[in-house]
């Protein structure tokens, strides 16, 4: 249920969102804005939010619905099935927000478009149609019947198989959870440390500037910072509070790229036609353990003149990685695979995804819901993968 926060605390008025101050007062509203949203040329859910509104400056203002005067989804159902043709899929239900008491009105598997009613009621009359665009609802014209017709003619129907990128195409795999790691920030804490320690013990030590030392901090700016035997106390100390920082490309070198797994997905199109415009979201669950780095990371190369990092064949590849982003309850990752042929197995990230199972997923199943967009297919494809976590070897 927190996709409905999502759409009510960032979603603008679109195509497929509406917001509504208050509840339908005219029915007639009701039926035309159930038609527009079912039309619209969009995938997926409409969602039209009653009790809110998004303001200009981008504010939202809610009114909120009077617990007592809600009106029953039973009503609104029979209203659309009387009036009209074919049935449109929708569910109305109280949201609480902030406070308020909400409603979402949600359109879904809009299918077996167009829709329009099937007869007169109040100022609406049979055959009547529209269509949501933007925030819009223009009657329904010769070119969207067109574009509905086209859509109907090419629909696709043969099987998509989505698994993953092992031999047999799995839906099920087992991959090992990481063990307890030293990353470089905890070997150069632990070197720090180490040093610093042993310097209580022979405190003489730092009274003596040994050329060595002279010769490191002379020549710092050119060569580089010296090594952490030959600094003061205190710059040690200010490099023990910032180890993490420093070392921020190298943790992140050694836990995707040498502990990670590297993970990617078989897309199959089992049909006799090509599917156009394919793309895929994935989402992952939230855990304790699981991580999903976000880019390839490099590992740091300051070989170049005057210790300035290298260009590195990473930042070419990290193109080709999908895009990552983190939600309230899921990592969503999403890749465009574009025309995906008859025949042939595709895979969903040209770059594969660097993913990290932690040891507290030991034992754990991780779910994947894959959902499969693509130009003629009137339904996006879902499936569902699983990850067992297990004890590494």
């Amino acid at each position: 249920m927190t996709a409905f926060d999502d759409l009510i605390k960032f979603e603008n008025e679109s195509t497929s969102v509406d917001f509504k101050a208050k509840q339908y007062v005219k029915t007639e509203d009701l039926l035309k804005d159930l038609v527009a949203m079912a039309n619209a040329n969009v995938m997926g859910d409409r969602h039209i939010i009653v009790g809110m509104k998004h303001l200009p400056d981008g504010s939202r203002k809610f009114w909120g619905i009077n617990k007592d005067e809600f009106v029953d989804s039973a009503t609104y159902h029979q209203l659309a099935r009387e009036n009209i043709e074919p049935e449109i899929h929708f569910d109305y239900t109280p949201y609480e927000f902030d406070g308020h008491l909400l409603a979402v009105l949600r359109i879904y598997n809009c299918n077996d478009q167009p829709y329009m009613m099937r007869k007169d009621y109040a100022s609406l009359r049979a055959g009547d149609a529209w269509i949501r665009k933007g925030t819009h609802q223009p009657r329904l014209m010769r070119a969207d019947l067109d574009r509905i017709w086209d859509k109907r003619r090419n629909k696709f129907t043969a099987t998509i198989r989505i698994g993953f990128d092992v031999a047999g195409t799995p839906k099920e795999i087992s991959v090992p959870g990481i063990g307890k790691i030293s990353l470089p920030s905890d070997l150069a804490a632990r070197k720090i440390a180490q040093i610093l320690k042993e310097r209580e013990k022979n405190r003489s030590t730092e009274l003596l500037l040994t050329r060595e030392r002279l010769e490191a901090n002379i020549f710092r700016g050119l060569l580089g910072a010296p090594k952490y035997e030959h600094r003061s106390t205190k710059e040690l100390r200010e490099d023990l509070e910032s180890v993490k920082d420093t070392y921020r490309d190298d943790d992140l070198y050694e836990l995707y790229e040498l502990h990670g797994t590297k993970l990617n997905l078989l897309i199959v199109n089992d049909g006799d036609s090509y599917l156009e415009d394919v793309s895929i979201r994935v989402k992952f669950p939230k855990l304790d353990g699981l991580r999903i780095a976000k880019r390839i990371y490099a590992k740091p190369d300051t070989s170049g003149p005057f210790g300035m990092p290298r260009a590195s064949l990473y930042s070419i590849l990290g193109r080709d990685y999908p895009n990552v982003k983190t939600y309230i309850d899921y990592m969503g990752v999403f890749a465009s695979v574009g025309t995906l042929r008859h025949g042939i197995a595709e895979r969903a990230f040209q770059e594969p995804l660097r993913v990290v199972f932690g040891r507290e997923l030991i034992g754990q199943k991780v779910l994947l819901e894959c959902t499969l967009y693509g130009k003629q297919l009137r339904t996006p494809r879902k499936e569902t993968l699983t990850i067992t976590v297990t004890e590494a070897s």
